[in-house]
């Protein structure tokens, strides 16, 4: 696809999305404090039951399917997750979360979980993945999916981006090294990278670690060491029943993710010049990642 009718469809696309300020207006409503005491309500209870008749009602429409993750004497959780465009996403190297160094549009899977510990009630809004603006034109020029097409494989990419986030950033919690990944997908890779956003522009929220997606490479454009680096990822990310049941899988993961990573930093980011160089997008540099 032409590139600048694919930044076109890319623009179309994210424009779908609720912006970010719909989840910083839900969290200052009543439907938060309602559904925070639908869970209040059930935490009691043995089994969770009702729960999500009490709960799922307020999360609407923001959060969209809620599930219990775990619900045992010693925690009690329910997850419910939203998909939101940041207009101006602030973007941070791993190990600082001070000056950000540009700014971007991008597309962001939000994670709100009710969650009881240790008689602690509370409310967590959290995120492990992204996809920016410039992922998405990616897709679109090199034809992995079609404007029609693309809301749903954004879906499928931030699932596994999250799932890797998961696995990256617990099994080395103290880890802030920047960090590039690869995975196979749609018979080319995703390229990714470790770093650290504030999704909105509203200051009380905490940066947040992401595995955000930047681009797709095609077959052509792997090298062999890179095809060395995916090697094992299907046995690796094979099926589980959620973030909070994976059992072995974590361990798998985690090896693999080791086998996987490449250092990486924003500020010596490679540039693809089969793909036409730098792609000026919302006034930042973008760059493709082949060295990856």
């Amino acid at each position: 696809m032409d590139p600048s009718l694919a930044r076109g469809y890319a623009t179309s696309v994210l424009a779908y999305y609720p912006d970010h300020s719909a989840i910083d207006e839900w969290l200052e409503s009543a439907r938060h404090i309602k559904a925070f005491q639908g869970f209040l309500d059930s935490i009691r209870s043995k089994k969770p039951g009702r729960v999500l008749e009490r709960v799922g009602p307020w999360l609407a429409p923001v959060f969209r399917d809620p599930r219990i993750d775990n619900w045992s004497r010693s925690e009690k959780m329910i997850r419910a997750e939203a998909y939101a465009v940041s207009q101006a996403s602030a973007v941070f190297e791993l190990a600082q979360e001070e000056a950000p160094l540009f700014a971007e549009k991008a597309v962001f899977l939000m994670n709100l979980v009710l969650l009881l510990t240790e008689s602690n009630p509370r409310v967590c809004l959290g995120c492990l993945a992204s996809i920016s603006h410039h992922g998405v034109l990616r897709l679109l020029q090199r034809e992995v999916a079609t404007p029609e097409t693309m809301r749903a494989e954004i879906r499928a990419i931030l699932t596994l981006a999250q799932k890797v986030g998961f696995v990256s950033f617990l099994s080395e919690p103290n880890n802030n090294s920047g960090r590039g990944y690869l995975f196979p997908w749609r018979g080319g890779a995703l390229a990714a990278v470790g770093m650290r956003v504030r999704p909105s522009s509203v200051q009380r929220y905490d940066t947040q670690r992401v595995v955000a997606i930047r681009t797709w490479l095609a077959p052509e454009m792997l090298s062999d060491r890179q095809r060395e680096r995916m090697f094992g990822f299907e046995q690796a990310f094979r099926p589980d029943k959620g973030l909070g049941e994976m059992g072995d899988l974590f361990d798998d993961r985690a090896k693999w993710l080791r086998g996987n990573l490449v250092p990486w930093s924003i500020l010596t980011d490679p540039i693809d010049k089969s793909a036409g160089g730098p792609t000026q997008i919302e006034g930042t540099n973008h760059k493709e990642h082949t060295a990856l």
